[in-house]
């Protein structure tokens, strides 16, 4: 019973952070996006975010709403759900976009899944709304 009750109260704890350093990462990367003069890099990084977007949506559509609150929804799942969402976005985005975000930003892959995470916590904390 601790344990359940010390688990319960680390998710809360996880999720708050989340929900507060996603709302900076999403400032952030916006600004960077504005600051950006070309208007060519303009859009493919938003174009770049328009596609993460999509991919989260279609994950959700055909695997996580199916499962989730269920008790095939757990960590591999998300994992899965995760997996999911990354090979869509690196399938769907232009070369050139993965180039330019490798460049400016590092890995392709991180950089996604932390875009996914964004959308994600966009869209919990809009249903709580």
């Amino acid at each position: 019973m601790f344990e359940n009750l010390a688990n319960q109260i680390a998710f809360w704890v996880i999720t708050t952070v989340l929900t507060v350093v996603g709302g900076f990462v999403v400032r952030w990367i916006n600004a960077k996006i504005a600051g950006v003069k070309d208007e060519k890099i303009r859009k493919i990084l938003s174009g770049a975010k328009d596609i993460v977007f999509d991919g989260v949506k279609y994950t959700y559509q055909t695997y996580v709403e199916e499962i989730k609150g269920t008790t095939v929804w757990d960590k591999e799942a998300q994992a899965a759900a995760m997996k999911k969402t990354v090979d869509y976005v690196k399938g769907t985005l232009t070369q050139q976009a993965k180039d330019y975000i490798v460049t400016n930003y590092g890995d392709l892959e991180a950089w996604i899944k932390q875009q996914a995470e964004v959308q994600i916590n966009n869209a919990k904390n809009k249903k709580g709304e």
